[in-house]
């Protein structure tokens, strides 16, 4: 029996940023998680049981979201009674996820709060297909913010690389300096060696076995695999 709105009802606060800060670290999910749980403290609307983090986009479909799947799976047990968010695309930003939520919220008995949007599905006076028109509105206003995002980083890149300026990832690549503005000498002589060697018959295992028996290790210090190599070797940065 799930509790009734009020102090002894159990939340679970999901909490998500997409990525970190370069230096690795990241404040948002606690700024969340501080913000929405002095609300529901303040105004006497249950207890916190469970905080659940990510740091992964709730855009990518193949993203993993390990918090996200824990906060559902704990309600449909009825290990928390509730799932408030600081804001609703901290917790989706596409219409199948919602569904899923919806789902879970239904078959649960479940109760969903977002802090930012003052949504909460056990509101008095509030019809259910009301609010959960409205909460569909805000997840597709939140897909439609994802793809005008994803469609103007295309136009970037792609200006970018008309400019012949490099598109930098998060580690440096293999061959390159650490600002990605060299050739590494030592780097790009192995590389033009296991290139004359796979040409001349070679297999990539054969090449990558005997790196590692002379100790040459990958640009992060793990020792080479074949598909290491062939992603060296097929660099753009490198051509």
């Amino acid at each position: 029996m799930r509790a009734a709105p009020g102090e002894n009802f159990r939340w679970g606060i999901v909490t998500r940023r997409s990525q970190l800060n370069k230096d690795g670290t990241e404040g948002s999910t606690r700024r969340q998680e501080l913000a929405t749980h002095q609300h529901l403290r303040s105004n006497n609307m249950g207890i916190v049981v469970a905080v659940y983090q990510d740091v992964a986009s709730a855009y990518d479909e193949h993203a993993r979201r390990p918090g996200f799947e824990a906060a559902l799976e704990d309600l449909k047990a009825g290990r928390i009674d509730g799932i408030a968010v600081w804001k609703i695309d901290r917790l989706v930003r596409r219409a199948s996820q919602f569904r899923d939520v919806l789902s879970v919220l239904e078959s649960s008995g479940g109760r969903l709060f977002s802090l930012t949007e003052n949504i909460d599905t056990a509101a008095e006076g509030t019809s259910k297909a009301i609010t959960n028109i409205v909460l569909s509105i805000l997840v597709s206003l939140a897909e439609m913010e994802s793809d005008s995002t994803s469609a103007r980083l295309v136009l970037l890149h792609q200006e970018r690389a008309r400019q012949g300026k490099v598109h930098r990832t998060s580690k440096r690549p293999w061959g390159r300096t650490e600002d990605w503005s060299a050739v590494v000498p030592g780097e790009a002589a192995l590389i033009q060696e296991a290139a004359r060697r796979i040409l001349a018959g070679e297999s990539v295992a054969d090449v990558t076995r005997d790196w590692r028996a002379r100790g040459v290790l990958t640009a992060t210090g793990k020792r080479w695999r074949p598909e290491y190599l062939k992603d060296a070797l097929a660099g753009r940065h490198l051509i």
